[in-house]
């Protein structure tokens, strides 16, 4: 499984329209995805103190070829990104993601 950070916005509006692609960032021909251990990494770098979210939970085998998994600058740390637009019947689960007081995602539990 791999996991999209999505605002809850942007999953209201895929949902209207039968699929998802993020509004943030705009000029970027991909969208973003996380492997479960880099989820709460990704979240406390990105969306720190957001409330406004959902995680999604994608099975990878759906994705086909338009799934690459890339190195990322500056560390070259892999993550996976889908080079189309995600189905709303991709979507295995969508999770509540909100950040502990504080803001921080650190004591949030990823539910398998």
């Amino acid at each position: 499984m791999i996991y999209h950070i999505a605002t809850t916005q942007d999953w209201t509006n895929a949902q209207e329209n039968g699929a998802y692609w993020p509004s943030q960032p705009s000029n970027c021909p991909f969208i973003h995805f996380s492997f479960d251990s880099q989820v709460l990494r990704t979240a406390n770098r990105l969306f720190y103190g957001r409330v406004d979210l959902v995680l999604l939970k994608v099975d990878e085998v759906l994705l086909g070829e338009a799934l690459r998994v890339e190195a990322n600058e500056p560390n070259g740390e892999q993550f996976p990104h889908l080079y189309r637009a995600l189905q709303i019947s991709e979507v295995a689960a969508v999770l509540d993601f909100k950040p502990s007081n504080g803001g921080n995602f650190a004591d949030w539990q990823l539910q398998e």
